[in-house]
């Protein structure tokens, strides 16, 4: 599904993909690899991603299946049902790969 980062400078919060109309089985979607050249820990700046909004996403566009929706009117109805306190901070140490879907 669909990656709903919260980015630190001024905690903009999209989904990824603003280039083509989103369905739920859109080819464009697919698994996000973050890859760590450094360790990262808490409070370094790793990247700030929604726990679970994957399915919030999904959820939006079963809605709108059919007609599809661009990515500005999903990051924005995405952002309206964001549970703040599933944010969570992407960490891990240098060598390792986290998948995102």
């Amino acid at each position: 599904m669909q990656l709903y980062a919260l980015l630190q400078n001024g905690c903009r919060r999209h989904v990824d993909g603003f280039g083509y109309t989103h369905h739920v089985d859109s080819p464009e979607i697919g698994l996000l690899p973050i890859f760590l050249l450094n360790d990262l820990r808490p409070g370094d700046g790793g990247t700030l991603l929604a726990s679970g909004s994957h399915r919030t996403v999904a959820e939006i566009l079963w809605a709108h299946e059919g007609v599809g929706m661009d990515g500005g009117k999903l990051s924005s109805l995405a952002r309206r049902r964001l549970d703040e306190s599933a944010v969570v901070e992407v960490n891990g140490s240098a060598g390792s790969i986290d998948v995102l879907i």
